[in-house]
C-alpha cells in the first residue's frame, strides 16, 4: 500500500494535469488563442450569406440586404475577446475603404456593450446578437470570425481568428 504522503503527490499531479488541460480546452474554445489554423477560405460560387435583421447600437433596424451592391464584411466578435477588441480599430479604419462593415456582437448586454464602445469608440456600424441568433446562423464556433461577402452577397472569404492587415487586404481582394 503506498504511503500517504506519496498517494497525495499523485493527486496533487493528477488535479494540476486536469487543471491545466480544462485550462487549455476553454482558452482553445473561447477563441481566444492563436485560432489560425481554423482559418479557411470559402469555396467560390457558395450561396449567398443568409440575411439578417438586427439592432445598430445606434437604434437603428438592419438587415443584410441593405447592402446587396456593395461587398461586405461581418466581423463577429465580443467585447470580452481579446483578439476582437485588438481587431475592431484595423476594422473601423477599413470602413473607408469602399467596403461596407458590420460588427455582430455577441451575447452581450446592451449596457456591457454601450460601457465598452464608450472607452473604445469605433464609427462602424456594431449589431446586436444578444441571443447569438445571428452567429448560429453562421455557424460561427470562434470568435473573432470575419466573412467577406461579394457585392453579391456570395461568401469569398471566412477567418476565424484575430486579423491583420495582411489577413484583411486578401480578404477585401476576394470581395472586389
Amino acid at each position: 500500500m503506498e504511503s500517504p504522503s506519496r498517494l497525495n503527490t499523485s493527486m496533487l499531479r493528477l488535479c494540476g494535469f486536469l487543471c491545466i488541460s480544462l485550462g487549455l480546452s476553454l482558452l482553445a474554445l473561447s477563441g481566444c488563442g492563436d485560432t489560425s489554423s481554423a482559418s479557411q477560405a470559402a469555396p467560390e460560387g457558395e450561396a449567398r450569406a443568409p440575411d439578417f435583421e438586427a439592432r445598430l447600437v445606434s437604434g437603428d433596424n438592419f438587415s443584410l440586404t441593405q447592402l446587396r451592391g456593395e461587398p461586405v464584411i461581418l466581423n463577429f466578435w465580443a467585447s470580452w475577446c481579446g483578439p476582437c477588441a485588438r481587431e475592431l480599430p484595423l476594422l473601423d479604419r477599413a470602413s473607408a475603404e469602399r467596403v461596407a462593415i458590420v460588427a455582430v456582437n455577441i451575447g452581450e448586454t446592451e449596457d456591457d456593450l454601450e460601457e465598452f464602445l464608450a472607452e473604445h469608440p469605433v464609427s462602424l456600424p456594431v449589431a446586436f446578437d444578444p441571443a447569438g441568433k445571428v452567429a448560429r446562423l453562421y455557424r460561427v464556433s470562434a470568435l473573432p470570425t470575419t466573412f467577406f461577402l461579394d457585392k453579391q452577397g456570395v461568401i469569398r472569404y471566412k477567418w476565424a481568428g484575430e486579423l491583420t492587415q495582411d489577413l484583411l487586404d486578401v480578404g477585401l481582394k476576394a470581395v472586389r
